[in-house]
Order: C-alpha cells, then structure tokens, then sequence
C-alpha cells in the first residue's frame, strides 16, 4: 500500500516521502472496513474487559457469554480430535492462502469449526464494541488423556447466522505455564501471557484433574457493530496451526476434555476494548 511504499521510499532510497510523519500506529480495522491511527499500541484508550463462558450441558454449541462470573458450575465435554481446524481461516493463514483458495467458505467463516467445539455466544451487542490489541483466554478444563491443545476461536455472529472469523490462539496444556513479568497486563487483567515453552516449563498433566490454560490468542483491531454477537469457542486442535510434535501428539490422543464454567473455575477470555469515539 501507500504507507508502505512511501517508508521504503524514504529509508531505502533517501527520498522525502514524509514518512517519518506518519503517525506511530496504523492498523485497519474489520468490521469498520477502514485505517485508523493511534499513537500507540494497543491503543493508549483501550481497557481489559472480562467475558465470562457459561456452559449449557449436553449443548455444546449452545452456551453464553456475560460480564458475570458464574454462580453455578457447568461443564461441557469435547472429543479431543487432532484434525480438527483444517476448515477454517487459520489454516488458510497457515498455509499461505492454499486452502483458502480450495475451499472459499472455510476462510470466510467458523461455523465447520464450531461444530467440534464448546461455542458461547453473547446476546446481540447493544452498541458498537471496538477490539484493539492481543487476547488471553484464560480457560479451565480437564482431560481424560495425558495432555491436550487448548483452542480459543473469537469470530462475530452477524443477522445470517455466519461466524466470521476475528482471531484465534492455541496452547498446548502441558505448556502453558507463564511467565508474568514477561507477560502484558491491561488494567490488572492479562491480556498476552509469556509461555517459555521450555523443558523446565513443562508441567504435568493429571487424567481428570482441572488446570487453567492461559491461551495467548492472537492481536486483532475489529468492530462488532451493534445487533451483532461476540463468539467465543474453545477446542482441542487446530490443524495445521498447531500440530503437535508426535511424542505430545500421542498423549493427548483417545482422549476427551472438559471446560469447565464454575465460581471455583470461571473460564474467561480478556479482550482489549476502545471506545468508538476514539476510532
């Protein structure tokens, strides 16, 4: 694009373009269709906000979202299936448009994907809600395996029912210990946890004993307008994003795993929001 051009224009061939001008920060923004500037990121305006995942059980595709915590425990259950995510936008991404281009649909919406997974969808939104920034889901589950991926998918149900995909994260649970002081926190609420993915790191992972796995989902700057829904999904893969190495691989298969919505074990996602205004 033109930005582009006119900052190698300068730094690469000397030229005046005015680039060193150019405000810090322009990001486009799905969903307003358009570049927004900021002089900062994330956006010097934004605020963590917590959403809460409430279980609805024996329907996985049927839970809620809300600001509250949960006051009652639920629970949902998924197969642990390591194929799934091959119809959706990330592999697209991860593979360079490819599929993206074989199977159109897949890139454009996460309704295939949902299906193998625990959905929560809020209410209609009541007024624009702007997303600036990186996202944690900050997820409790269980498995029966000795290890599982943890997926957390953000998309924005319009009037037609179609998911359209905003972002996405992986973690593998054996995997997720974080580092805070290394980690990014947005008025006191983790927003982009540092894994160090290291053999020190590692913890283990009992068969039918809760953990938290603080998935780091991927930075987005989006509008949800009003009238539309915010949808949160957690799974157990997302192919081919996050193939596991085979000796993980192997002990997470045959398995199944649970997320858990309790006053003990609220699941949540935090998610930097902007005021409209200063878009």
């Amino acid at each position: 694009g033109p930005i582009r051009l006119a900052w190698f224009d300068q730094y690469l061939k000397g030229m005046d373009t005015g680039a060193g001008d150019f405000p810090p920060v322009t990001q486009y923004y799905t969903g307003e269709e358009r570049f927004v500037t900021a002089a900062d990121w994330p956006h010097p305006d934004a605020q963590a906000e917590t959403f809460y995942l409430h279980g609805q059980p024996g329907a996985p595709l049927f839970g809620s979202i809300s600001h509250s915590a949960p006051t009652t425990s639920k629970q949902t259950s998924l197969l642990q299936t390591p194929v799934n995510g091959l119809c959706s936008a990330s592999a697209s991404q991860w593979t360079a448009g490819v599929l993206g281009l074989i199977l159109p649909p897949c890139s454009a919406q996460d309704n295939v994907v949902n299906l193998l997974e625990a959905v929560y969808t809020s209410e209609p939104l009541e007024e624009d809600m702007a997303i600036n920034g990186p996202i944690t889901g900050q997820i409790w589950a269980s498995t029966t395996a000795l290890d599982t991926n943890v997926t957390v998918r953000v998309s924005v149900v319009g009037d037609n029912g179609i998911a359209r995909p905003l972002t996405h994260g992986i973690q593998m649970a054996s995997m997720s210990a974080f580092d805070a002081s290394k980690s990014r926190f947005m008025n006191g609420k983790l927003i982009q946890p540092w894994h160090p993915f290291s053999a020190e790191s590692k913890r283990s992972i009992s068969p039918l004993t809760a953990f938290r796995a603080d998935v780091e989902v991927f930075p987005t700057s989006a509008l949800i307008k009003a009238g539309e829904k915010l949808r949160i999904s957690v799974g157990t893969s997302d192919l081919p994003h996050g193939l596991s190495p085979i000796p993980d691989l192997l002990t997470s298969l045959l398995g199944a795993m649970t997320v858990y919505s309790a006053p003990a074990m609220p699941s949540r996602v935090n998610i930097p929001l902007v005021p409209t205004s200063a878009l």
